[in-house]
């Protein structure tokens, strides 16, 4: 894994007592932004998902052989 990742924390998330979940988004092998540019993070649709389900989305990040 890489040291770094990307969240989407919505904003109904930021109140005290929301109940947010978190989700975990593993993207598939290869798709890092280092790989693909933000395509994984930005265009599947998980961050409008996080917005309209209250959801914490963390997109981690691995670190393959080449990059």
């Amino acid at each position: 894994m890489a040291k770094w990742g990307y969240v989407v924390y919505p904003k109904q998330c930021y109140t005290e007592g929301a109940n947010c979940k978190i989700h975990v988004y593993m993207h598939g092998c290869g798709q890092e932004a280092l790989n693909v540019g933000m395509g994984a993070v930005d265009f599947l649709g998980m961050n409008e998902y996080a917005v309209t389900n209250d959801l914490i989305v963390l997109h981690p990040q691995s670190k393959s052989y080449w990059s």
